[in-house]
């Protein structure tokens, strides 16, 4: 599934959410540090598995976030530059012993109907996207969806190296 997250701008320091309105209809701001957003991902104590972020100037927006490829895949705009990660575990199940490891894949996508002038874009973004995400194992450049499947993350992360390969790997939801 997939859950919106509209409005969460970061800066050098914070993730400041624009103003919504409470149920009891007080205006309400939180801030939310860069380290909350990317624990949130990389915790094992929530469920939440991707996020996807668009970047305006130096500013990361976050658009969504959610649970499972599916919802991933399907996340990502075709008209627009957006960067994603999500988390990835590695499963090696021996006869008495199984041992979960959490790999982390950011994903550089330019939609396919981004204007040709506008996807240079991508490049401006990468920076301030790469502060954010630090410690994914494997970027992926990409403009179909359809190419985001377990087989081609897969190989991306048994590339990636380690001696000691997963059984399989767990994509969440």
């Amino acid at each position: 599934y997939q859950r919106r997250v509209r409005g969460l701008i970061a800066t050098d320091t914070h993730y400041n959410t624009s103003s919504f309105t409470s149920q009891n209809n007080h205006s309400l701001t939180r801030v939310i540090t860069m380290s909350e957003l990317w624990a949130d991902v990389t915790s094992d104590q929530t469920e939440t598995t991707w996020a996807i972020l668009e970047v305006s100037g130096d500013r990361a927006v976050g658009i969504s976030s959610g649970v499972g490829l599916d919802s991933f895949r399907e996340g990502f705009a075709d008209d627009k530059i957006q960067w994603g990660v999500i988390k990835v575990v590695g499963v090696d199940q021996q006869d008495n012993v199984t041992s979960r490891r959490p790999k982390y894949v950011q994903i550089n996508w330019v939609g396919p109907r981004v204007p040709a002038m506008k996807r240079m874009g991508a490049l401006a973004g990468k920076s301030t996207i790469s502060q954010l995400l630090q410690g994914a194992q494997v970027t992926i450049d990409c403009n179909d969806r359809n190419d985001l499947t377990t087989v081609t993350i897969g190989k991306a992360l048994l590339q990636c190296g380690g001696a000691h390969k997963p059984t399989h790997y767990d994509f969440g939801g």
